[in-house]
């Protein structure tokens, strides 16, 4: 399954509040309704302020905006809007997202009310099928959060919880399905305990159905702590502090080959501003971490003042937003180089910003450019692994 641009959270809770839930606990999906998506309008003439890119091939994609979700099948020469997103009168936070594969994504969010609502598509955006289920610790801390989702295949997830009093504490729960959402175990929750680790500002990442990673810190402003399962969750042996006092921020999902691994992180102050990212290689199955050469990659920001997450498709092979274009390396991120991202016969304005990049394979990659406000657009796509560029689509 084709890894994510960056980390998403989804969670799924619904009307019947479980207070005190602990591990082995299984909640039921409320039953599912369909209805069709009153969204969808094709052919849109541009992609507002978006925020995600997500190409489940070279050709089928999504992509993500502040307000809308969009879909294409022709490699992002033309998008369809499948869905509004809901309005902030109508959540808590912004909605979260997964996208498993070419036609299925998952939306959810939390109510005024607390009731936290799945909404998933199986055909591109044509229709919606709405869940909810019960929150596995009641409304202790406040109305529960989705922090965070990673799907490892269509059936096997996983998923963090938050209550919203709780999103710079420790409290925080982890449930994991086997059956695509239809029902949630929870495997491990600490609203009650604050035992270790600290799920309640925690980002995860699993690599098999068993072996997984979770980047934990007790608040917002101490630094973080790097965890590791290999039973699914339900148990977390701690790796250490991290490397730096100020490696609090979201943690990337790791590549691992046998006992090999990449891991990169955000830098953050303690003013929680992004400060660059780090690169980290063990060799050890992640007893023992080693920088790359060159350990912080320059801070780079989108529009909306996010970081540019970077993307790896293997151990050496990676991609990130410079300040002067896209840095490519081929050794784990030792050494990079600048390649250039102006399409054959354009030169993009000095002030176009790299927003977002995503390679689904070491030749096959997309790039979206903007210039401030978005103004202008541009959706780059690459066939060389970055040497060549062609526009796919763009809003002049």
């Amino acid at each position: 399954m084709t890894k994510p641009l960056y980390l998403s959270a989804i969670v799924l809770i619904g009307s019947t509040l479980l207070a005190g839930c602990g591990r082995g606990v299984t909640v039921a999906a409320s039953p599912a309704s369909g209805h069709p998506s009153r969204t969808q309008k094709p052919l849109v003439a541009s992609l507002p302020r978006l925020q995600r890119i997500h190409m489940m091939s070279p050709q089928a994609g999504w992509a993500l905006s502040a307000t809308d979700l969009y879909h294409t099948q022709d490699g992002g020469q033309t998008w369809t809007r499948v869905r509004v997103l809901p309005l902030p009168s109508q959540r808590l936070m912004p909605a979260q997202w997964a996208f498993v594969d070419s036609t299925e994504a998952l939306m959810v969010y939390s109510q005024p009310n607390g009731t936290i609502v799945q909404e998933e598509t199986f055909n591109s955006g044509r229709s919606w099928i709405r869940r909810t289920i019960a929150t596995p610790f009641g409304h202790v801390g406040g109305a529960p959060i989705p922090r965070q989702i990673t799907f490892l295949t269509p059936q096997h997830g996983w998923l963090l919880l938050a209550p919203i009093q709780g999103m710079n504490s420790a409290s925080g729960a982890l449930l994991n399905t086997a059956n695509g959402g239809a029902s949630w175990t929870v495997v491990a929750n600490n609203t009650t305990t604050n035992a270790d680790p600290p799920l309640g500002e925690a980002t995860m990442q699993f690599v098999s159905l068993t072996d997984g990673w979770l980047m934990a810190s007790a608040t917002s402003t101490t630094p973080a702590t790097l965890y590791r399962t290999t039973d699914a969750g339900i148990q977390w042996q701690s790796e250490g502090s991290w490397i730096r006092p100020d490696q609090n921020g979201p943690l990337i999902p790791p590549i691992q080959r046998g006992s090999q691994l990449l891991l990169s992180s955000i830098l953050t102050s303690r003013t929680g501003s992004v400060k660059g990212m780090t690169l980290w290689r063990s060799d050890t199955a992640g007893a023992t971490w080693t920088p790359n050469l060159q350990p912080v990659l320059p801070t780079v920001l989108n529009n909306e003042d996010q970081f540019v997450h970077p993307d790896f498709v293997s151990l050496m092979i990676g991609w990130a937003a410079g300040p002067h274009g896209l840095l490519h390396t081929t050794d784990g991120g030792r050494h990079w180089v600048v390649q250039t991202v102006n399409p054959q016969g354009t030169t993009l304005p000095l002030s176009a910003r790299i927003q977002a990049i995503q390679f689904v394979t070491r030749r096959i990659g997309t790039v979206f450019v903007a210039t401030p406000h978005f103004h202008r657009e541009w959706l780059l796509v690459t066939k060389n692994g970055g040497r060549q560029w062609q526009i796919a689509f763009k809003k002049l």
